[in-house]
């Protein structure tokens, strides 16, 4: 990957990571998302998983306001996997980046997750435009993975006691309770986020 593929990105402690010219832009739902965990989760130990990684910036954010989280994060592309860990030694953080399908994790043997989060793929293929760019494509479409998927993985993963965050548009809040249901979870938080093109819900769920 070369420099001049890459665009500066200024986490709000002062550190600066890099994401794609081709990938999904880092937006505020993102800094949204890692205050609403960062509110709800105390500073203890605790095991955390996230999927669809990309340039890491989730885990980042989170692994420097609570550094005594073990996190593992994943994503199917193993260059955004590549650039994760280029960012993670830039700003001296401690994450195990690892390139899996949430499909089906090969690379990752671990269960009992304390706590998963993600920010999945928002747009059902047939409901939006899907982007030429490949890289940009899988991270805003379901195209490799559908919401069920998401959440079947959590299900095999998250500790009896944990948690899980997600984002989505608030547009898909009744798809994702029905969904939750059939997998046996149940919301204990819903906030509502709204930009400048759409409103989104972060959900904080676990096993019911």
């Amino acid at each position: 990957m070369r420099d001049n593929d890459l665009i500066p990105v200024l986490l709000p402690f002062g550190k600066t990571i890099y994401q794609t010219s081709n990938g999904q832009p880092i937006t505020s739902d993102t800094a949204s998302f890692v205050q609403t965990i960062l509110d709800n989760e105390e500073n203890n130990s605790q095991k955390i998983l996230e999927l669809g990684t990309g340039n890491g910036i989730i885990a980042l954010m989170l692994s420097y306001y609570r550094p005594t989280w073990k996190i593992t994060a994943f994503d199917i592309q193993e260059k955004l996997i590549n650039l994760a860990k280029k960012n993670a030694s830039e700003i001296s953080q401690q994450i195990s980046f690892v390139v899996d399908d949430i499909k089906n994790l090969k690379n990752i043997r671990d269960d009992n997750y304390d706590l998963i989060v993600g920010n999945p793929p928002y747009f059902q293929v047939n409901s939006s435009r899907i982007s030429p760019i490949y890289e940009r494509a899988i991270s805003r479409s379901e195209i490799l993975c559908k919401m069920n998927d998401v959440l079947v993985l959590i299900k095999n993963r998250l500790a009896e006691s944990g948690k899980a965050y997600l984002i989505y548009p608030e547009s898909r809040l009744k798809e994702f309770e029905n969904n939750l249901k059939r997998v046996n979870f149940e919301i204990v938080n819903l906030t509502i986020l709204e930009n400048a093109k759409r409103k989104f819900f972060i959900a904080e769920f676990k096993n019911a």
